[in-house]
């Protein structure tokens, strides 16, 4: 009985199974895969992109070890790790007349046709918002379902793409430039795994490595504690 206790363990600590937004799978899971120490490497990892209401259903069935995942989080039947903050940025060709800009001004974007993502309930709510918070007519918006394919919309001359940091720093593409928005509007992210399910050594490393690479790739980032998820969703939602 030890002995498979202790094979099973083995086996736990040479793979990981993670699910994430597009986003987080492309720009910066394998990031915290390749900095994990030696000893902790897993021979074997799957990494899968879905849908935030499927990365949620994959941690809660166990089929997933750990899920990155967008606000909100129902939670209920999960842990969440840690929460992350960092701000939304935008992407246009190198070519474009507002790449001299270094901040861009909602009142600049205004003017533009903007590219970003169509789901009403997570990160275009922000969007939104932002927009309405400032008076005016809504700019020209087109809909799309994945950061990576805002940009390149934005690089053949589509528009201006308000997406994630993680895609348009995580993922670079040549063409573009990226510029920050003088509006904070927020991208909120956070680390999952079922509640009460025991995490591997190599599940439990990566915790700390994904929010590590997080930190590095984005210093400005903002990391919240699990327990201010609810506060962080009156701030979203509050009209």
């Amino acid at each position: 009985m030890r002995q498979r206790a202790q094979h099973i363990a083995h086996e736990e600590n040479h793979q990981i199974k993670l699910v994430a937004i597009s986003a987080l799978a492309a720009g910066l899971l394998p990031t915290a895969l390749s900095r994990l120490p030696e000893h902790l490497s897993p021979q074997q990892i799957q990494l899968q992109s879905m849908s935030p209401e499927h990365v949620v259903q994959a941690v809660l069935s166990k089929t997933m070890d750990l899920g990155a995942v967008s606000l909100p989080l129902e939670h209920r039947g999960l842990d969440i790790h840690w929460i992350g903050e960092a701000a939304c940025v935008a992407v246009l060709p190198a070519d474009s007349e507002l790449a001299t800009y270094d901040v861009l001004s909602m009142e600049l974007l205004r003017q533009q046709t903007l590219i970003t993502m169509a789901n009403p309930y997570r990160f275009r709510r922000r969007i939104d918002k932002a927009f309405q918070d400032v008076g005016g007519p809504p700019p020209r918006m087109l809909d799309t379902n994945t950061s990576l394919i805002a940009m390149q919309m934005a690089k053949v001359g589509l528009g201006i793409a308000l997406v994630d940091p993680f895609t348009a720093i995580g993922v670079p593409l040549q063409g573009v430039v990226v510029r920050p928005i003088a509006c904070n509007i927020p991208f909120f992210f956070g680390l999952i795994s079922a509640f009460a399910h025991p995490l591997s050594d190599v599940a439990a490393a990566l915790v700390d490595e994904i929010a590590t690479c997080a930190k590095v790739l984005l210093p400005e980032m903002i990391m919240h504690e699990a327990s201010a998820h609810d506060a962080l969703l009156q701030s979203i939602y509050a009209e």
